[in-house]
């Protein structure tokens, strides 16, 4: 978790910029699985995509500054989240949470806060 400072500076422009090339990847990946020529199958068994992390792991977690990439691979494909966490060093309270996934052809998001946080208006 992460100490949040009054005079932070948030960029999530490289963010969004390093989001979509992650999940870009992956898709093209997924793509490239795609194209590859398969065998002929009964209607009755589901077509397994052919996708993989490094190693054959079935799950990777990896920390980019102050954002952590969870990738897994599940039924239908690699999933992967990118999330972050702001809270008190001192006391251990978590202020804020977000997490980024892929969803269709966009990028969904998820703000975690406490209830009665006061937002600045704007």
């Amino acid at each position: 978790m992460r100490q949040v400072s009054g005079q932070e500076n948030r960029r999530f422009g490289g963010l969004r910029a390093a989001a979509k090339s992650v999940f870009l990847a992956g898709g093209l990946g997924l793509a490239a699985g795609a194209a590859m020529p398969v065998q002929a199958q009964s209607i009755a068994t589901p077509v397994k995509p052919n996708v993989s992390l490094p190693g054959g792991a079935s799950s990777l977690t990896e920390t980019h500054e102050d954002w952590t990439v969870g990738c897994s691979v599940q039924a239908e494909g690699k999933r992967c989240v990118f999330s972050q966490a702001l809270g008190n060093k001192q006391t251990g309270q978590r202020l804020l949470s977000m997490e980024l996934r892929p969803e269709g052809d966009g990028i969904e998001g998820v703000i975690l806060a406490p209830f009665g946080l006061r937002l600045a208006k704007g």
